[in-house]
Order: structure tokens, then sequence, then C-alpha cells
């Protein structure tokens, strides 16, 4: 198991926190996403309902507010690391990458 969120504090000024869903780049020439799935995201502003702004590995950008999961106060975030089919019916089945909080 991977634990997202390490002890660090919430960005000052940030609304909440919330884990990237999805691969996403708001900059057309980059090659590279600037935040990618199971990600930290400190959201800045919700001006719009569509689209917020948000910090994830130091870069600020905007992002579609669907791209996100916002995250439980206090909330622990694992990443599978690992494919699991579920062999009773008290288990559960997940892939690997998913994030689980």
């Amino acid at each position: 198991e991977t634990r997202l969120l390490v002890k660090n504090p919430i960005t000052p000024g940030a609304l909440h926190v919330s884990v990237a869903l999805y691969e996403y780049s708001d900059i057309e020439e980059s090659s590279e996403a600037w935040c990618a799935p199971g990600l930290r995201v400190d959201v800045l502003e919700e001006t719009n309902p569509d689209w917020h702004k948000g910090l994830c590995r130091g870069v600020v950008g905007y992002f579609p507010s669907s791209y996100l999961e916002q995250i439980p106060e206090r909330g622990a975030v694992y990443r599978c690391l690992y494919d699991y089919q579920a062999q009773r019916p008290d288990e559960l089945t997940i892939t690997a990458g998913q994030v689980i909080f």
C-alpha cells in the first residue's frame, strides 16, 4: 500500500485537499501532465463549477472539477499497487493505480 497524503499541511489559503482522478495538463505545449491520477491537489479557487484552480507538485493551474475527488477532512488516501480479485463477498476487487480513501 502507498499512502499518498503524508503529514504535509494544506497550503495556506487552500479551500480543501483533493486527489486527482485523471491525468491533466493545462499547458498545450507541455508533453508532461502537471497532475496525474492519485496525486494530491490543494484546491485554491472554485469560482467556476466546471473549473478549479489548484496546486499540484508545486505547479498552480486550472483543471476540470470533475477530474478531482475531495478528500474527507483528516482522511487517509491510498493507491493500490496491484490488481486484486475479490475471493469472498466481504472483499473488494481493486485494480493497480486505483485510489482508495
